[in-house]
């Protein structure tokens, strides 16, 4: 984020560097405390390692974006599909054109979303952009409209596999109990 203002251990705001005071007036605030790292543009005398200070900081936002629940996103282990190269006569010639050596590293872990595709789903790969305490931002990978699955921690990332086959229930109804 950008630093919108500093102010010492006594309070007093310096609106030094350029930066806006009221960038944030007509937005809700939240207060929370971490500790940061801040480097200033310009020196100033005033402030020194290891002093305690509030600042504001405007993060980025955006707006008219994609966005699913945070717990839709989840990681899979996710390998290019190897296809094999047919000959003319349709008959398929030799190993898959792509296939990953027997020696690879294991393929690295993926953001994906479960897209629902009849009764079954499939994991598709995402690419996310900011979040919130709420909402991911997918920037690619999904479009609007697409219905995908939501739910829990356990049901979305661990019992959920690509093909795994579901019974759909509205947003808001309750699933149906097990017998």
């Amino acid at each position: 984020g950008v630093v919108t203002d500093v102010a010492d251990s006594a309070g007093e705001a310096s609106g030094r560097n350029g930066n806006n005071e009221n960038s944030q007036s007509g937005q809700q605030q939240q207060s929370t405390q971490f500790q940061v790292l801040i480097r200033f543009r310009d020196k100033d005398p005033q402030f020194r390692p290891g002093m305690t200070v509030t600042a504001q900081i405007e993060t980025e936002y955006r707006t008219n974006v994609l966005t699913v629940p945070l717990a839709c996103v989840t990681t899979r282990p996710m390998r290019p599909a190897a296809s094999a190269t047919p000959d003319p006569a349709g008959k398929t010639n030799g190993p898959p054109a792509h296939a990953a050596p027997a020696h690879a590293a294991p393929p690295k872990p993926t953001d994906v979303v479960f897209v629902v595709q009849g009764d079954r789903v499939k994991a598709a790969p995402v690419k996310i952009g900011i979040c919130d305490d709420t909402y991911w931002e997918i920037t690619g990978g999904l479009t609007n409209g697409e219905k995908i699955i939501t739910g829990g921690y356990l049901a979305v990332d661990r019992d959920l596999q690509d093909g795994s086959k579901i019974k759909a229930t509205p947003a808001g109804a309750a699933p149906a109990a097990k017998p």
